[in-house]
């Protein structure tokens, strides 16, 4: 187990796999990061991460992912309390950038007790970039600003899942304070598929 982490700068994760990152076997007392979290090039950095539960995440700034693969994300396979982001959720180049999930590790996610992005939440060039997802239950989501998926132009290929939010069972409520933007397909041979999405397998509550 780990207990309450506050660190009154940013995390930043760097080329090295999993540099910058907060990894528990057993639960994560309260996290508190007074600005930024900052993905790397290496694959999972900048992550914080359990097996087992997080009891709150609570970020000043923004969750910014970049071109490492899972880099950044709060993931736990155990119920995720709370998460407050002060800024935005950018998805980056990197597959699962930007993410906030439950059941990302392998095993059987919990519940989500809920999730504030003060900012946007935006997908990011890569499918699967810039979404807060969970196997279980959904309390709420609320987002600031807007709701955007990633764009393509050109001979750029399908662009999948940029920008999300799912639950394979049900979402209390969600609230979007600005627009729901797909994005922009200028390319001559993909397509944007499920982009800015909002999807429960059981049902939504209240949008």
């Amino acid at each position: 187990k780990l207990g309450p982490v506050t660190i009154a700068g940013s995390l930043i994760g760097g080329s090295g796999i999993r540099s910058g990152s907060i990894f528990v076997d057993g639960t994560i007392g309260p996290v508190r990061i007074g600005h930024d979290i900052v993905g790397g090039d290496g694959g999972g950095t900048a992550q914080i991460s359990s097996d087992s539960g997080i009891a709150s995440v609570s970020v000043g700034g923004s969750l910014i992912g970049r071109d490492g693969n899972r880099s950044p994300r709060i993931a736990t396979d155990g119920n995720l309390g709370r998460v407050k982001i002060g800024g935005d959720v950018l998805g980056g180049a990197g597959q699962f950038s930007g993410s906030i999930e439950t059941g990302s590790n392998g095993g059987v996610g919990g519940k989500m007790a809920g999730v504030t992005i003060g900012g946007s939440l935006v997908g990011g060039s890569a499918n699967a970039t810039g979404f807060v997802a969970s196997e279980g239950d959904m309390a709420f989501v609320k987002i600031g600003h807007d709701f955007v998926g990633g764009s393509i132009s050109g001979t750029m290929p399908n662009l999948q899942g940029s920008g999300f939010i799912e639950s394979d069972q049900r979402i209390g409520s969600v609230f979007i304070g600005g627009s729901i933007i797909a994005g922009t397909d200028a390319s001559t041979v993909g397509a944007l598929l499920f982009n800015a999405t909002i999807n429960a397998e059981d049902d939504i509550g209240a949008l």
